[in-house]
């Protein structure tokens, strides 16, 4: 019994360092749907499929976040918009089209503190980048 024990809390701590960060699936999706339909370029289909909840966050904990991260949330967070509506209802047409409209808006913009040469999320995304790589 106590080897199934120590096997077990072995497991245990040996997936928590490799699952990727928590996201919010309807936020993933919504990305995804925006910049991977037609036309995409499939090394973008490709790191975005890969990089799943990463796209956003980095590590293993929700609130590291990538540059592209900490963007979406502060947007999100001007426009009021509500995550606890969305994990209620992560189907609703309306939420989706919000999320989509601030990801849309953040084309324009590039990281926090980058430097005058750096691309904007929209031109890292249209060169097949993921836009919170670094």
């Amino acid at each position: 019994m106590s080897r199934f024990v120590v096997a077990f809390a072995a497991f245990a701590m040996i997936a928590s360092y490799v699952t990727p960060s928590y996201a919010l699936k309807p936020l993933a999706e919504a990305f995804a749907e925006q910049y991977c339909g037609t036309g995409a370029s499939e090394a973008l289909k490709a790191k975005v499929a890969d990089a799943k909840c990463n796209v956003c966050h980095v590590g293993t904990q929700k609130k590291n976040r990538n540059p592209y991260g900490v963007a979406l949330h502060d947007a999100l967070k001007d426009a009021k918009f509500s995550i606890p509506d969305l994990k209620k209802s992560p189907k609703d047409a309306k939420l989706i089209a919000a999320a989509k409209e601030v990801m849309k808006k953040l084309e324009d913009k590039k990281p926090k503190g980058a430097g005058a040469d750096a691309k904007t999320f929209g031109q890292r995304i249209k060169a097949g980048e993921l836009p919170g790589a670094e």
